[in-house]
């Protein structure tokens, strides 16, 4: 499944309101899928779950600034910063490595070192040496999915059944807005699936108790409470 709309295509496919070969969602119908779609991410976040999506990202750091605000962002898997033509990266330490290093509080230079805390909004990212001049920075990693386009890339983005799960979840939101039955299959597959995206919880910062004396538990999206998913 590459993208949203090809995945509200074979929702329609799966909930039979469309046939399965021979006949493609209108662009109506592809508004109305992608609005029950974004509901179901607002009924997942409201819950209290997030849904990790692989993101590239550019942003910059700022001349002086050890502090950087990186709203929607669950965990940075590689962060590069740009001197001149060479892209150079940014080691992400746990926190007790990043304070036993970041001892000359008042020092600035090349930021070679760096720790993501996470927050309500999202992650802050730390770095020391507090940069000496503004540096172009590329991240790498997850960030919430919240509302999402026809556009939006699902490939290897998200847990492996996750798509399954949204596939069957807007094919039985789809047939209710037509105001047709639902299926067995529908119901039976959401079942499964439902359980597995409950077991591994992908609990929200905000409503959860956040560690603030240390370090955050190093996972894809901020904590597992159920062992995670095996396929």
């Amino acid at each position: 499944m590459a993208n949203v709309r090809l995945l509200i295509q074979q929702s329609y496919r799966f909930g039979q309101i469309l046939a399965e070969e021979g006949e493609d969602a209108s662009s109506t119908q592809l508004s109305q899928g992608l609005i029950l779609f974004n509901q179901i991410l607002n009924k997942i976040s409201i819950d209290g779950f997030e849904i990790p999506l692989i993101t590239e990202e550019t942003t910059n750091l700022i001349s002086g600034q050890e502090d950087l605000d990186l709203p929607g962002w669950i965990k940075l898997l590689k962060v590069q910063y740009l001197q001149g033509t060479v892209k150079l990266p940014i080691e992400l330490l746990d926190f007790n490595s990043y304070l036993s290093q970041s001892v000359i509080t008042q020092s600035s230079g090349i930021p070679t070192i760096g720790y993501q805390k996470r927050t309500q909004t999202g992650i802050t990212l730390k770095v020391f040496f507090k940069p000496n001049s503004d540096y172009p920075l590329y991240l790498t990693g997850y960030k919430t999915l919240i509302n999402a386009t026809l556009e939006t890339d699902l490939a290897g983005s998200i847990e492996g059944f996750m798509q399954d799960y949204f596939l069957y979840q807007l094919a039985n939101d789809l047939r209710d807005y037509y105001q047709m039955d639902s299926l067995k299959i529908l119901l039976d597959k959401l079942d499964v699936y439902e359980r597995k995206f409950r077991n591994l919880k992908f609990i929200r910062t905000d409503i959860r108790n956040i560690n603030i004396g240390g370090d955050q538990p190093d996972s894809l999206a901020a904590i597992n409470m159920g062992g995670g998913y095996s396929a």
